[in-house]
Formats: structure tokens, sequence, C-alpha cells
């Protein structure tokens, strides 16, 4: 806005000629040039309307803005709340390292214990018994993943055993925090007392005040549920403070009692949860039954001579499933950047029976053999094998007479092998890159597997460029055949077999 013009005369009547008296001390300068007057002009601001003493002499004030003055306040009161939180952090670390030793141990949380457990008598600190023959590398098995992340030998080791009821609803280990790694062994014996389970943990570590950081307790969930926790604590930033003479490692031996006669000790429920672990089970499938069994550990390998459950979850990461698993229900095998290398056992009394094997970047072989335990055969099986980058081999060495078979066979850059027995009867759909062969071996030479002189009957074609679907079934004199299952076999990149 322009304002021209002199400023408007507030002089009162009858003092026309004359100035205030602040001005007759301080006239204006003279004028330079030419004589001809111009009228003074000010600028403002669009916005801004002048106070009527500013307007009355011409001056012009400006104030700053209230967003201005809001945002300066809250830098200042941020830069003060950092200091002041900077300032109480210190202070902590100060008091904790004073009192516990540890400032880097995270004390909102301290240790993490799962909800709904009950944590009863706990060893800790100088309650350990110590050991005389400390941990070494070559006590160990040379193809455990973890090892090549631990010193070859640990100074010392301490012990302790827990005492668990056989008769349990569930029987369970669990390991929590970032110090948390080892072994767990799982084995029978004849001098286990009949009516309990003893739960061995072996703490291998470089310093004590580092050991009596583990809490191992006796724990209890719901009703008559027993187990043992091992608990180190966590660290701040994700536990990247300790160094190798800060590691601990422990090694937990399960023994269950080994029973007389021919029936196997039943077991109800059975779990580990247990990171950075690798676990090795003996050959227990004479010897014990599980119900239930569920093994999770996490970048270490899972061994087991052999195990039977009706129903079994072996779970891991970055390292290889390994060893021969019987199920009469459900068995999962599962996890990554590690091969499924097993023997697998089927039975079904009439009702489905699953397996599911899934890794990536490993490659499964597993032999599959499928069990009827009804005098007429049959049975029902459901078998779904996943990879990626590896090559997959399954083979079926047995199978009942009559029973339905459903395949679901992938991977992805890799060959896929799959080898069905003579018994089997159904469809069959094989499909890979179009650049790739599917192909399908039949043995001319088979017999009947059910003894009444059947003849095999094989039929398949190419459906497109890289996809073969055909059907086999056992025809006699009266045209009986059950060609009821389905083998689906999946790749890329890589060519396919199917073995007849």
């Amino acid at each position: 806005m322009i304002i021209t013009g002199e400023p408007p005369n507030k002089t009162p009547a009858g003092a026309q000629g004359q100035l205030p008296n602040d001005l007759r001390s301080n006239p204006p300068p003279p004028s330079y040039g030419t004589s001809q007057q111009y009228p003074r002009v000010t600028v403002l601001r669009p916005a801004y309307t002048a106070p009527p003493l500013a307007r009355e002499y011409g001056v012009i004030t400006y104030r700053r803005s209230p967003g201005l003055r809001f945002f300066k306040a809250f830098i200042v009161a941020f830069l003060v709340w950092i200091l002041l939180t900077s300032l109480v952090e210190s202070f902590v670390v100060v008091i904790n390292w004073s009192h516990k030793g540890w400032p880097w141990i995270d004390d909102r949380w301290g240790y993490d214990i799962p909800v709904g457990l009950t944590l009863g008598d706990c060893i800790q600190g100088g309650r350990w018994t110590n050991r005389p023959v400390p941990w070494s590398a070559a006590n160990d098995s040379a193809d455990a993943g973890i090892l090549s992340t631990l010193p070859k030998s640990f100074p010392f080791s301490s012990e302790t055993t827990f005492e668990l009821p056989v008769t349990s609803e569930s029987l369970f280990l669990i390991s929590r925090g970032h110090l948390s790694s080892g072994t767990v062994d799982l084995v029978t014996s004849r001098t286990q007392a009949p009516h309990s389970v003893s739960v061995h943990v072996v703490s291998n570590y470089f310093r004590e005040d580092i050991r009596d950081l583990t809490k191992v307790c006796w724990l209890e969930r719901g009703v008559r549920e027993n187990g043992v926790g091992i608990f180190t604590p966590k660290w701040r930033n994700g536990g990247n403070h300790h160094g190798m003479g800060e590691q601990l490692y422990f090694e937990t031996t399960i023994t269950l009692p080994e029973v007389s006669g021919r029936n196997p000790l039943p077991i109800k429920n059975f779990e580990t949860d247990v990171a950075n672990t690798f676990h090795r089970i003996a050959d227990l499938n004479t010897k014990v039954k599980f119900h239930s069994i569920s093994l999770k550990g996490s970048n270490a390998p899972i061994h087991a001579q052999s195990l039977a459950a009706a129903v079994s979850s072996i779970i891991t990461s970055n390292g290889e499933i390994k060893g021969t698993f019987n199920t009469s229900s459900s068995l999962v095998l599962s996890t990554s950047n590690g091969k499924i290398e097993v023997g697998v056992g089927l039975e079904s009394s009439g009702s489905e029976t699953n397996f599911d094997a899934h890794t990536s970047n490993g490659a499964i072989d597993a032999d599959i053999s499928l069990i009827s335990t009804s005098s007429s055969g049959g049975g029902v099986f459901d078998v779904t094998t996943t990879t990626s980058n590896s090559d997959l081999n399954i083979d079926f060495p047995a199978s009942p007479v009559n029973s339905h078979l459903e395949v679901l066979a992938r991977t992805s850059n890799g060959v896929a092998n799959i080898y069905l027995n003579p018994a089997y009867e159904g469809r069959f759909s094989l499909a890979t890159s179009s650049v790739f062969r599917t192909s399908v071996h039949e043995h001319k030479e088979v017999v009947d597997p059910s003894g009444r002189g059947r003849q095999r009957q094989l039929q398949y074609k190419q459906v497109g460029r890289g996809t073969l679907e055909g059907t086999v079934q056992w025809q006699g004199p009266k045209g009986e055949g059950k060609p009821n299952g389905a083998v689906v076999v999946r790749t890329s990149n890589s060519p396919i077999s199917l073995d007849l």
C-alpha cells in the first residue's frame, strides 16, 4: 500500500503555522535541488496497519509473526528436552554400573519370560555346581553349524539338574536371551528313575560374573505341565555389546527312563523352544512313543536317529534336518537355508496321514514309506514337499495296495525326481519351463503288488511345452482298478523325471 502526501494536520484551531515543541527544537533538514516539493512516500506491508502514534509522525514499526515466535520457542524446548534426557540416561547408567556392573542389560525388560509360565526353584549365582572338566569343541559334533561362531574351548563349566514327573501332561524346555545357545540331547537310560525325567544343564563360560547372570528355573504351565527354562539377560541394542569373553554355551541333556518290556514309554507331549541350539535325538523309535512332539530351534541343525510320534513338528532355520521320523497322523519338517534329508514312515489306519517338508536354498531328499494298519490294505496319505534353488528327490519305497496318495512336489531352479511305488494308481502332472524336458520312465518288469496277476495300464502325453500329464492303474479280467491318486510336480529352469 502506498500513502502519499504529508501527515494529516493535527494542529488545533488558532495555532496555524505553529509546530509542536519537539519539532521546533529539531527542524527538518533543508531541501536540496529544485524548490519543487514532492510528496513523501512510505511503503507498508499490505497486511499491516501502523499504530496511531506511528502514523502521526510517519514512523513505521514491524512485529515478528506469531508462527515464527512459536517455532523458535519449540526448537529451544526440544533442545532442552534432549539435554535432560541424555543427563538422566547417563545417571541411570552410572547407577546400574555401581549396583549391578552391567549397564547394557535392558532393565526395562530384564529377562524375557513368556506369559503363562510360573517360575519355581531357580539356579543362579553361587548355586551352580562347578565341573572339573571344561567343554571343548572336540567333545561335540563337527557338523553343528553353531560351533563355527564359538571359541574352541571354554575354561570353566558349571552344572545343575532338575527332575520332572514323567506323567506330566506336557514336558518342555525353553531358552530366552541374547546369550542363549548350545545343544539339546534327548536320550533314554536304564539307570534313570522310572517315574521321572532328568534335565541336566551345563553352563560353559569364560567369566563367572557372566555365568551368574543366567537363571535356570523349574517352570509350571497350565495343569500338570512341567519344564525347565534357561534365561539370559536381554542386552540393549540387540546384544551387540558382549564379546568373546562374555559368551555362554549350554549343554542340556534330557533323559527319559528306558522301560523294560515290549511296549515303549508313553509321553503325552514334549516341547522345546530354544534359539541358536543344535538338537540331537537318540534312537527312540522303539523305546518312546510320543503322542505329540514339537522341536523348535534356530541357526542350527536338528538330527534324529529315530523318532516316533502321532503328531510331530520339527522346525529350525539356517540348518539341516536329518534323520528318521515316523508318524501316524501328521509330520511337519521346516527349515531354511538348509537341506532336508530324511527317512519317513507314514502310518494310516484309514484316516488321512500328512507329511509336509519345507525349506529354501536347500535340497530335499526323502524316502517315504506308506504303511497301512488295516488288514485289507488301503490308507489315505497326503505329501507336500517344497524348496527353492535346489534339487528335489522323493522316493516311495513302500506303499499299500488300494491306498490313496496325493503328492505336491515343488522346487525352482532345481531338478525334480519322483520315484513312485508300483502300487500307486492315479493321475500325474509334470510341468517345468518350456525349454526343459519332462519324462516318464516305466519299469516293464514290475508285477501286480496285490498278487492277482493284474496288468498295469500307463497312458500319458505332452499337453504343452514343458508339461506332461497321464494316468496309471492296475486292471484285471474284471477291469478293476482305482486311479484315484494325484501326483503334481513343478519346477523351473530344470527337468522333471517321474519313475514308475
